[in-house]
């Protein structure tokens, strides 16, 4: 290799002369653009966000806009007050429970006088309400016929129904005078119910106050 004029004015050029062995300066590098480094770590995130959303969507409920959130019987069992369940009333049961299942036929217009004996009239009744609930009149009171024999229960109630109800507050620790109507003190036991139940305190008795205040009685007695 030698050198030879040619350049500007003050500089060398350097002539690689045939059987001249001394390697070439390489041309500087370009630095990677920075996306590069991120566009990976973008696609896995990305992957993960899609995978999670397919999983959402396969196990979501499906959405019914006909769904009426102010009916009564609205409440879904899959979504009664923690895992509380109807319990079952049938023929030869006696106690508090049966008291309730015949006020609240009674309620309906069936005529009954209660006693606390679940006997073949009660239960001929109970099969009337089954029918007319489209239900099948097997004449005991399930998770199916519960929700058709309640009823909503407010201030302006009065009759077997707020008997029924008042009751049920009495045995479950509120203490409240069994008249058949909806007093001040009948709200006031019921909000305290509600309250220490962790329901919403309305002093009004819909399906999940009716549901706790059913299973938070002693279980019927089996003659």
């Amino acid at each position: 290799m030698s050198l030879s004029p040619g350049g500007p004015a003050g500089t060398e050029v350097r002539v690689l002369e045939p059987g001249d062995n001394t390697a070439t300066e390489c041309p500087p590098t370009r630095a990677p653009h920075p996306w590069r480094a991120v566009l990976p770590i973008a696609a896995v995130v990305l992957a993960i966000l899609l995978a999670g959303l397919g999983m959402w969507w396969a196990t979501a409920p499906p959405f019914r806009p006909d769904d009426d959130k102010g009916d009564l019987h609205a409440l879904s069992r899959n979504q009664t007050p923690g895992r509380a369940k109807w319990p079952l009333i049938r023929e030869g049961y006696r106690g508090g429970r049966v008291f309730v299942v015949q006020h609240l036929l009674a309620e309906h217009g069936y005529p009954l006088n209660p006693d606390g004996i679940f006997g073949r009239i009660t239960k001929s009744e109970v099969k009337k309400l089954q029918r007319r609930a489209a239900l099948l009149p097997d004449g005991e009171v399930g998770p199916d016929t519960w929700p058709h024999l309640i009823v909503l229960v407010d201030s302006r109630s009065k009759g077997h129904a707020v008997e029924a109800l008042q009751i049920l507050l009495h045995y479950a620790g509120h203490r409240t005078s069994i008249t058949g109507d909806f007093t001040a003190a009948t709200g006031e036991s019921l909000k305290n119910f509600q309250g220490s139940n962790e329901l919403p305190v309305t002093g009004v008795a819909d399906e999940g106050t009716w549901l706790l205040l059913v299973t938070s009685q002693r279980p019927a007695i089996h003659s």
